[in-house]
């Protein structure tokens, strides 16, 4: 089984908890981390995984297969859109 590999925006609290949920899946693997701070490296390095401070660089280097960012409108799509796992 092929699996669905994604980025994730920010590296914060929330992004961290989205980067552990990610980096545990059987069904996805960790891409990269996308977030221009310092405490950021130290993340991706503890995953393994590239670490770019921009989103348009990781879409250029890597084409992840999807991308996890928390940001307001996107919050409020989430709750409109049903997505099945």
């Amino acid at each position: 089984m092929n699996k669905l590999r994604i980025s994730v925006a920010g590296a914060g609290l929330i992004g961290k908890t989205h980067i552990k949920l990610v980096a545990e899946s059987d069904q996805c693997e960790l891409a990269s981390i996308v977030d221009p701070s310092a405490g950021a490296i130290d993340v991706a390095e503890q995953y393994g995984v590239p670490v770019f401070d921009s989103l348009r660089l990781c879409l250029l280097k890597i084409s992840p297969m999807a991308l996890f960012w928390r940001h307001q409108t996107s919050c409020m799509l989430s709750r409109r859109i049903n997505v099945s796992t």
